[in-house]
């Protein structure tokens, strides 16, 4: 969640889902990944629907759209440009 208006609208969390993506692909192996984003949430719809993933299922008493992106090659081969560091807990 991006909380501050004026840090809104900039990529930014975009960028930081696209990097917890090819962490969690990459370094954890992870094959898959869940939202649970409430139907109102507008914003996160949209950024979740650039990021590739797609509708699974919409829970009507939470009000909320499940949606889900499987790692392929192809979407690891489009997160390469994206960069992280290691966490250096020492720091």
């Amino acid at each position: 969640m991006i909380a501050e208006d004026k840090s809104r609208r900039k990529g930014l969390a975009l960028e930081a889902v696209r990097m917890m993506i090819r962490y969690a692909a990459t370094e954890l192996k992870c094959t898959k990944f869940v939202a649970k984003i409430g139907e109102s949430n507008l914003a996160s719809l949209s950024l979740f629907n650039k990021l590739g993933f797609r509708e699974v299922k919409r829970v009507e008493v939470f009000n909320e759209v499940h949606k889900e992106l499987k790692v392929t090659p192809e979407l690891l081969d489009g997160l390469q440009s994206v960069k992280y560091q290691q966490y250096d807990e020492k720091r």
